[in-house]
This record gives C-alpha cells, structure tokens and sequence, in this order.
C-alpha cells in the first residue's frame, strides 16, 4: 500500500476483497438520506436507506462474500472504459493514473474506487452508459446530480481538488460528439455533510457489528499485498 492507496486492479478478487465490510463513496448518497420523521433525526438515527446498506455491510463481515452483481450495460461499461481514458488524455495532453482502492486516512473503514488520478489535484470518473442516456446529457440532462456525493466523496478521501466526469458513446456517429467532459470542483461545504453522515452511520454500523460479537476489526483482518 503506497500512503493511502492499494493497488490492487478494480474488478479483482483481490479488490473486492479490500470494499468487503468497508464503506465505500459510491454508498455515501445512501448514508446521507435522512429519516422521515423529524423525532427520528433529532435522536440521531438512520434512514431505512442507509440501514439497509449497513446490513448488507454486515453480511459481508459475516460471510465474507460481497452481493456485487454485474448487468449488461456494466460490462458494455468495463469494456468501453479504457477507450475513453485514453481519448481523454489525448484531449487534455495528461497522463492518467489509475488506482485499485484508496482508504480516508483518518479512518481505515471508508474507502473510494475512482477510475484514474491527473496530476497532483485531479480525479476522473468515466461513465459508458446506454444511448439514449448519454443523449440526454449531451441535451442538458444533469450528468453528476446522481453522483455528488460519490464525486465529493472521492476528493474527500484523496484529498484532491477537482472532479473530471467524463461520459463517452463510441456508438455516435459524429465523433466530436462521442465524450463529454464535466468539471466539478471540490465543495468543503458538501463533503463535511458526508463526514457527518459517515460518522452518523459508523456509531450505527459498530453498535450493530456488537450485537453480533463483531468488531471493525474483523475487516481490518483483510490481507493486501503492498
């Protein structure tokens, strides 16, 4: 592991076995719903979203399996990805580094899996979805709405500065119109409302590893190779 970076391929066993138990920035917008009621949000509880995330968290300390499933329009995504990269740093003359799983310093059992690293500040995410998604986002339909807080996030975790969100169509004929690039800049007001709700779902995801003779350490016991 290399500061706070293992590296490890994406997609591997070896990476799937470093998410096991571990909260992770494609979740957060989970963990940020609130409860319906306004007496369950004073107390300090979680949504129903949320908790049920943190169960399937549990199961996984508890099986050592993970429930992660892979469609149609994720493998289109897998295969197309490398493609898009590589335009990318074509376009903006840059190298992209990729990484396996990055984990938040101040806190071993939150981690992130962006698609690449630029330079010292930056970050990008590539999405390849169905054509006529990618057709609303190139008509004004909002691309990172969705992903705020994963793309928050991930610039939380790895201390970085901006976001590139890049979507790409090899399908579309014309191809200047094949990827669209959106920059999003780091938002401290938003990432500290994620470290509150990690915090909030932490004291919830210890207290339910306890009534099970758990701890955060029997994630902690999963083996990397640095």
């Amino acid at each position: 592991m290399k500061n706070n970076i293992i590296m490890v391929e994406q997609g591997s066993p070896e990476w799937f076995a470093q998410r096991l138990g571990r909260i992770t920035a494609s979740n957060f917008g989970a963990l940020m719903t609130l409860p319906r009621s306004k007496k369950d949000r004073e107390a300090g509880l979680i949504s129903e979203t949320a908790r049920t995330y943190l169960i399937k968290k549990v199961s996984e300390i508890l099986t050592g399996m993970s429930k992660e499933f892979t469609t149609q329009s994720m493998e289109w995504g897998s295969e197309t990805e490398d493609e898009a990269r590589k335009i990318y740093e074509l376009e903006n003359m840059v190298e992209v580094k990729q990484i396996g799983f990055a984990i938040l310093e101040s806190n071993p059992i939150v981690g992130g899996s962006p698609d690449g690293l630029v330079g010292d500040d930056g970050i990008i995410e590539i999405k390849c979805p169905d054509s006529n998604t990618f057709t609303g986002y190139l008509l004004g339909d909002s691309i990172v709405k969705g992903y705020m807080a994963q793309i928050q996030g991930n610039l939380w975790i790895l201390d970085r500065s901006w976001y590139d969100f890049i979507v790409y169509d090899p399908r579309v004929i014309r191809e200047d119109l094949r990827i669209h690039i959106m920059r999003v800049n780091r938002d401290d007001e938003y990432i500290s409302k994620i470290a509150q709700a990690v915090d909030r779902a932490l004291i919830h995801y210890g207290s339910m590893l306890n009534q099970l003779g758990l701890s955060f350490d029997d994630i902690l016991n999963v083996k990397y190779q640095a």
